[in-house]
């Protein structure tokens, strides 16, 4: 098994934030957080910004709390902002450690620290939020400052300057001239709007009746599929969202229907339309839709759960965020230390598997030590002392050269001929001892990559956070994460202290998975952990119960059929049932990506559990194999996690 974790992560993927977005955001903060003071400021990661606000008024809302926090994210594949209370700042801080501080974050505590916000306003067309403050200068004179978010994308920026003369103090990425012919940012400079086509007007004005209205109807009338018209329209305006596009389409039946629709959604105020999150390909795109359409039933919206604003809508990207953040970072814990302690032992392995270049070594010194012994008994040789190192010894016995030559190389001329001889029968002691040694080793260090084999399947197995909690103790007893359970010192005389642990162990341990098999109506256990598999093959597996397991070699979860005190009890199963069973015991092996998965079972009773080895190491008999292409719990089965 390659020794490197890999796992399916959850991950999310967005949409850069619209216009409408941006607007309705603006205009749900503006009578809430109008005065509000500026108390820190916190740069998370080098994309990530935190801004903490005293709120004066906070009986203005009743879901915002006295100390609001903005969440501002630059990350390019899904940049957003959110309100954030105490307690959802304080998750996202503990997710991101103590952060850092780049020059733009410290601008940003230079001008914003004590600033007031007096506002928060758009730009037409854009998803460009302007957050406008009044600061205190060194000579104490009012000065408003802008801090300007351009969420667009992989062109997100951040850009912080003077209202008045705007120029620009501080951003987020410069942009040079080879970059943009059209637009320039840089810290000193003047700040300027992205520049907008003057060929194509905006798509607000498609209501008007103008030559240039006229001219797309008669181009829509000639296309004919859904994604023509959306091509059609980014051709003739501008300022529209193609997944907006697209979600349109997707409820039109035809080019007309396309146009009336989208008529209708530039005709509907911001104040009738409903926040969604469609899910468009592998991407979720949230937008705003008007309420008549989602009270319609149409395939399209089947299911949207709308939100209250805007601002609901960022703050369940922001939790959607948090979680896979939270995920990645806890997935790190686990897979880290996993990673480098199996590398450990490969190449552990890889020196104790020379056993063999071992043992040729020590037959080698014995051989030379035999032949010297020899030739001293037969007065052979010439001199108390070898000459050299290595010596050649040719016709020892017979002058006609049927004799082979006799080579000896590990000769020590300080020595005489017989201390070499002893010389070399230690060497054959100590290498033959070694062989012993490593002979051992290689038993014991093949049981604990197996074990950490185990875990690697367990850890391939997370979906959620709360699967982790399982794991864990796996992970604190294999000696890969430091002991979370409470402990204390016993003294056992004046020099020596044991270290015993308060907590005991669960009756049942968590992460078994119980599932009902249709076919029998049988329970099914499958261990998720180590502590479970070793729950599942000892107290828990009863004689009439029946045991599967991935082929012999291959790292997995152990899987039970319940069958005591049923008609099924020490009985053959159905086939449709070994099937499925044996599916599950492959499918929650380190084998799951292969076709076909070897699969054995035998009854309780044939199962004994190792003694003095790691949870869930068995020896098993009366085995039946299976060859069964790896399934996950189906419609055959319905189940819950213990």
């Amino acid at each position: 098994m390659n020794p490197s974790v890999t796992a399916t992560l959850p991950t999310i993927t967005l949409q850069a934030v619209d216009e409408t977005v941006i607007k309705a955001f603006a205009l749900a903060s503006e009578a809430i957080v109008r005065g509000a003071k500026c108390q820190k400021i916190n740069q998370l990661t080098a994309y990530d910004f935190l801004l903490s606000f005293w709120m004066p008024n906070p009986q203005q809302c009743s879901l915002l709390a006295e100390h609001q926090h903005l969440f501002i994210s630059l990350r390019k594949e899904a940049p957003f902002i959110c309100w954030l209370n105490n307690g959802d700042a304080q998750q996202l801080q503990a997710v991101h450690g103590k952060g850092r501080t780049t020059p733009l974050g410290a601008v940003m505590k230079k001008y914003l620290l004590g600033a007031k916000l007096e506002g928060l306003s758009g730009t037409v067309g854009e998803p460009i939020l302007h957050l406008n403050f009044t600061t205190m200068t060194d000579l104490g004179f009012r000065m408003p400052v802008t801090l300007t978010l351009e969420l667009m994308g992989r062109f997100t920026n951040l850009i912080l300057l003077e209202t008045a003369t705007q120029k620009i103090v501080g951003l987020f990425n410069v942009v040079t001239e080879t970059m943009s012919r059209l637009r320039q940012l840089r810290v000193g400079g003047l700040y300027a709007l992205p520049p907008t086509p003057t060929h194509k007007p905006l798509l607000e004005t498609l209501v008007q009746a103008s030559p240039h209205q006229e001219a797309f109807r008669e181009a829509l009338q000639k296309t004919n599929t859904p994604a023509q018209w959306v091509t059609t329209v980014q051709a003739h305006f501008w300022g529209c969202s193609k997944p907006l596009l697209k979600a349109i389409a997707s409820l039109s039946s035809s080019a007309e229907a396309f146009f009336a629709l989208l008529e209708d959604w530039v005709r509907c105020p911001l104040a009738e339309k409903q926040f969604v999150v469609l899910q468009q390909g592998n991407q979720s795109r949230f937008m705003a839709l008007p309420t008549v359409w989602l009270q319609q039933p149409s395939s399209a919206l089947e299911g949207v759960q709308p939100y209250l604003s805007a601002t609901q809508l960022l703050k369940a990207v922001y939790f959607q965020h948090i979680q896979q953040q939270r995920f990645v970072q806890v997935y790190k814990q686990f897979t880290k230390p996993l990673n480098q302690a199996l590398e450990q032992l490969t190449q552990q392995l890889a020196t104790y598997h020379n056993i063999a270049s071992i043992q040729a070594q020590a037959q080698h010194y014995q051989t030379q030590a035999d032949w010297l012994m020899t030739l001293l008994s037969m007065e052979a040789l010439v001199g108390t002392h070898p000459q050299s190192a290595k010596l050649n010894l040719e016709n020892v016995f017979d002058p006609d050269g049927e004799t082979p030559v006799l080579t000896f190389e590990a000769l020590q001329p300080a020595k005489t001929w017989k201390q070499n001889s002893q010389w070399l029968y230690k060497q054959v002691q100590k290498l033959n001892s070694r062989v012993t040694y490593f002979a051992s080793q290689v038993a014991q260090l093949e049981a604990k990559q197996h074990h950490l084999q185990t875990l690697q399947v367990h850890l391939q197995g997370v979906e959620t956070l709360a699967d982790f909690d399982y794991l864990r103790l796996d992970w604190e007893l294999a000696g890969l994460l430091p002991s979370s359970q409470h402990q204390t010192k016993v003294a056992l005389g004046k020099k020596k202290q044991k270290i015993q642990k308060i907590a005991k162990k669960p009756e049942k341990p968590a992460g078994i998975l119980t599932l009902a098999d249709l076919h029998t109506t049988l329970e099914v256990w499958v261990g998720k952990s180590s502590q479970a598999n070793g729950y599942l093959a000892g107290k828990a597996l009863r004689s009439e119960d029946w045991w599967f397991h991935a082929g012999e070699g291959i790292a997995g979860s152990h899987v039970v059929v319940r069958c005591a005190g049923t008609p099924y009890a020490g009985k053959a199963l159905p086939n449709e049932t070994i099937g499925f069973v044996a599916g599950l015991a492959a499918y929650y092996s380190g084998a799951r990506e292969s076709a076909k998965v070897p699969v054995v079972y035998t009854l309780g009773k044939f199962v004994r559990a190792i003694p003095h080895s790691y949870p869930g190491h068995v020896s098993h008999s009366q085995e039946t194999s299976v060859f069964i292409a790896p399934a996950k719990e189906t419609a055959f089965s319905v189940g819950k996690e213990a």
